[in-house]
């Protein structure tokens, strides 16, 4: 900005009318301070291209008094100033007025003055200014730009891909710059062209292959059909490493495409939309893709596999090339693995801890690029050498591009890594290297990405100047290389997308091109539906799913992931149909038989799931899945005897010790269940044996030693299992079981209450307890546990009664009755509660008639019952009902021949009642 702001001069004019009153004006007092205005863009010293369009000048004005501002622009030429009131803090001069004034600013400056206007009564008064001076360059940039527009974060933009789309550019054109591609299903990115823009190089993603690579004439009409692609994974492909290609390049000639191979990356995608990704590679080396012979090859003097060696770029003669190297990470797992981008628990070592993870940029370890230069020698390569000035600086430096004229090399520095880095920087230097100059185009955030035009007198880069949105801008560099404050192409992006990867492109500006797309096939939009997939957005997976199948009906991959969508959908029958489709291409399909298998399982088609996981097991013996599952099913069943069969032929196998494990257990349950505990106790141990930490087998073994009735070897098991895991409730129940049978029913409740404070719902260990506790006649205890049961299991039977007891046992008599006639509603029929609902009745003091109705009810369904006939008997004694009293004793008289007490004691009770009578 100005460093020459003005400050206003407020003159208060006097006026003195003949005759008038004289009135004394409150003026407003206001703060002319210079610093509240200063305008945003242009950058003081622009120098715009001739052949740009009118660019938007903006201010930021925090003074609380202005109400409008006046725009002045003044030239060297002495002739008349441009000036414009606006209401607003922005002002676009018309096409052209701005015409004229890039003519009167030819390598000669203008000065854009803005002055902030307060009107007090009708008098504008100046409060603050600020200005700038622009140029306009005689060299036009005489190219369009090629870039890739896209939303944010880049997490979005994955899962988006179709949003992402390709410009050419042509700073003249008022008009956004027309769409070149779009509507790509895969992944594209990194994009270049031949010197003389007749060829182009292209990141693409065909199916699993992210290598893919496109390389094809750059026409009026440019199809990307599948003949126009390379993959860099041909490198070596024997040796099955990941290549990504990572930062290809074309050479000036076309001929060849320089990129990474044997490449590793650290990818972290972020939601930060400001910086929305940490990426960059690790391991790698470069090579070459001759066009005319159709050969990959590395680069001798840029293939060493102890370093990374990325980002090639060619001389503008295509005898050089340039590219950033550092030392390869070292990684636990050796770096090598069949996945491209880095793991979590990898990119935590490369950057400084899983800490750092999470704070992304701040800290963690340095990875520091350095710039080197290497012969191309027609492939032959020769001995690297480091650029002087980009080298051993302790700095990050990557990025290097070389003038067309081949006089200056701009590259990108940052603290640490490559690409998306907040504090990265251009520099220029003189091609042969030299002391690095910092350029006056940089921003205050991220500069990179940089490309020369045709003429070597414009640089393009990608900045965050203002705002998260990646903005585009040009800066010219003359003949000694001094570059100028940049000129924003704003016309290039919407405010809701991001601009990056500008490149240059040696045509006219005015030609069209279109890029059509024909290269995408099924296992392309498979692949794009897997991204989905994993992301869980089921919606785009199932439409790229379906697509893929449109193209190819056989395709079984994507009838699997639309097997697995509609199982997460919880559509059984289109799971069901996907799975047959499969089956009807291949039969012979174990994966699929298998799967189905336990689709039927989890659909409750029990025999359906048997008979497909046996054919799974029988077209793949070695399918240990499906033969795991159908043994588990046929146990579940209890099927032993065909369990145990599933489960010999799976050890025949080479089995993964985890699988062998879980075989022999279900093989040791089999045992278990047919009661042979010897046999289980010998299969458990060798389990024991090879993994200690099963607790699983260490609590079937205290099964099997409880069922041998050897309490104390049960006893031991089950308190292995609960050192090993203490949340697990089962072995405490054991525990408790073992202490009761043994007498010690202190310990027996510790146990019981340690089930259900793991478990609070646990209704065997609440049962337990409330039994315990009847057993003990702790009866509000028994209540307080019989109460959780019921909370639990309303209908609970069992607990009802044994609550209406415990009530009855507490003196609370009506809670009793309560809980017997609540039992009635369920189990009418049931001549005890009856029974016991009288006598509850009886003790709480009701009238007669009830508790005698209750016996009378209890006696019709069990009529048998001797002590009820006496128990009514007595009530009719109370209600004055001899002859009814009578009847019930003798009938209870009948019934206790075996015990002669009752007899003779209902015989002297019956002959006192007949006395009463004649009395």
């Amino acid at each position: 900005m100005s460093e020459w702001y003005r400050k206003a001069t407020i003159g208060i004019p006097a006026v003195l009318i003949a005759g008038a009153l004289l009135v004394t004006v409150a003026w407003p007092v206001l703060d002319p301070r210079a610093e509240d205005l200063s305008i945003a863009y242009p950058f003081h010293g622009s120098v715009f291209p001739p052949e740009i369009v009118s660019p938007t000048i903006w201010w930021d004005d925090v003074s609380p008094h202005a109400d409008r501002w006046r725009v002045t622009i003044s030239f060297d030429d002495g002739g008349s100033n441009v000036r414009a009131d606006v209401d607003d803090r922005y002002w676009t001069p018309d096409a052209q007025l701005w015409e004229s004034i890039k003519e009167r600013t030819v390598e000669s400056e203008a000065t854009v003055e803005i002055a902030s206007v307060k009107s007090v009564l009708g008098v504008g008064l100046t409060i603050s200014r600020d200005a700038v001076s622009i140029s306009t360059s005689r060299d036009s940039v005489g190219a369009p730009i090629y870039y890739r527009d896209l939303p944010l974060p880049f997490s979005f933009a994955l899962r988006n891909l179709r949003m992402i789309r390709w410009r050419l550019g042509d700073i003249s054109s008022y008009e956004p710059p027309p769409v070149v591609l779009e509507n790509l299903p895969v992944c594209g990115s990194c994009h270049s062209f031949s010197a003389d823009g007749q060829y182009l190089g292209m990141d693409v993603e065909l199916g699993s292959d992210k290598g893919a690579y496109a390389l094809t004439a750059f026409e009026e009409e440019t199809v990307l059909s599948k003949d126009k692609l390379i993959s860099w994974s041909d490198y070596e492909r024997s040796e099955k490493v990941p290549t990504f290609g990572m930062l290809p390049s074309v050479s000036p000639s076309g001929r060849f495409v320089l990129a990474g191979v044997k490449d590793r990356a650290v990818f972290l995608p972020r939601e930060d939309i400001l910086f929305s990704q940490i990426f960059f590679p690790v391991v790698g080396i470069l090579a070459y893709y001759d066009r005319t012979t159709g050969q990959t090859e590395a680069l001798p003097g840029a293939d060493d596999e102890t370093l990374v060696q990325s980002n090639g770029v060619w001389s503008p003669d295509g005898e050089y090339v340039l590219f950033a190297r550092a030392p390869a990470a070292e990684l636990s797992s050796g770096g090598r693995t069949e996945d491209i981008i880095l793991s979590l628990e990898e990119s935590a070592e490369v950057l400084g801890g899983a800490e750092f993870l999470t704070r992304a940029r701040e800290g963690g370890k340095s990875f520091l690029f350095d710039l080197y230069r290497v012969p191309f020698n027609d492939g032959r390569g020769g001995e690297p050498e480091p650029i002087p000035g980009a080298h051993d600086n302790g700095m990050s430096n990557f990025f290097p591009k070389v003038s067309p004229d081949g006089k200056w090399i701009v590259f990108t520095q940052a603290h640490s890594f490559m690409l998306l880095q907040p504090d990265s920087k251009l520099y220029i230097m003189p091609a042969e290297g030299g002391v690095p100059r910092l350029m006056n185009a940089n921003t205050d955030q991220m500069n990179s990405w940089h490309s020369w035009s045709p003429n070597s007198r414009w640089l393009v880069f990608s900045t965050k100047a203002f705002g998260p949105y990646t903005q585009l801008m040009l800066t010219h560099v003359d003949e000694n290389g001094i570059d100028s404050p940049p000129v924003w192409l704003r016309n290039f992006t919407a405010a809701d997308r991001a601009a990056n990867i500008p490149e240059f492109v040696n045509i006219s500006p005015q030609e069209t091109r279109v890029i059509q797309e024909a290269f995408v096939d099924d296992f392309s939009y498979y692949a794009s539906g897997r991204i989905y997939e994993q992301l869980h957005e089921y919606d785009r997976a199932r439409r790229d799913f379906q697509r893929s199948l449109e193209l190819n009906p056989e395709n079984t991959s994507a009838l699997y992931s639309l097997a697995a969508i509609f199982r997460e959908d919880g559509d059984d029958q289109a799971a069901r149909e996907a799975y047959e489709a499969i089956l009807d291409i291949d039969p012979g399909s174990s994966v699929a038989h298998g799967d189905l298998g336990i689709l039927h399982l989890e659909m409750g088609e029990i025999e359906a799931a048997v008979a497909e996981l046996r054919t799974a097991a029988r077209l793949d013996p070695e399918n240990i899945g499906a033969g795991f599952n159908l043994g588990t099913v046929l146990l579940n069943q209890r099927r032993v005897d065909e369990a145990e069969q599933a489960f010999d032929r799976l050890l025949r196998l080479d089995l993964p010790f985890e699988s062998a494990q879980r075989v022999h257990e279900n093989l040791a349950t089999i045992h278990l269940l047919r009661g042979d505990y010897p046999q289980a106790v010998t299969a458990l141990r060798g389990v024991i044996q090879a993994n200690y930490d099963n607790v699983a087998a260490h609590h079937n073994l205290g099964l099997a030693y409880r069922a041998l009735n050897d309490l104390e070897s049960a006893k031991e098991q089950f308190d292995i299992a609960v050192r090993l895991d203490p949340r697990d409730p089962r072995p405490h129940g054991q525990l408790g079981e073992i202490y009761e049978s043994e007498g010690n029913t202190s310990l027996a409740l510790q146990e019981f209450h340690k089930v259900v404070d793991l478990d609070p719902e646990n209704l065997g260990g609440l049962m337990q307890m409330a039994r315990l506790y009847l057993e003990t006649r702790d009866f509000d205890s028994a209540r307080d546990a019989l109460t959780r049961v019921l909370s639990i299991e309303p209908d609970n039977v069992w607990a009802i009664v044994n609550l209406g007891r415990a009530f009855y046992e507490t003196g609370r008599f009506d809670w009793a009755a309560r809980q017997f006639l609540h039992l009635l509603e369920m189990t009418p029929n049931d001549a005890r509660v009856w029974f016991m609902l009288g006598e509850a009745l009886i003790r709480e003091g009701r009238s007669l008639s009830e508790p005698m109705e209750a016996y009378q009810r209890g006696l019709a369904l069990e009529p048998d019952y001797v002590e009820g006939r006496v128990t009514l008997g007595d009530l009719y004694v109370r209600a004055g009902d001899l002859p009814g009293a009578i009847r019930e004793f003798q009938a209870a008289q009948q019934l206790s021949g075996d015990n002669p007490t009752l007899a003779n004691d209902l015989r002297a009770r019956i002959a006192d009642l007949q006395g009463r009578i004649r009395e």
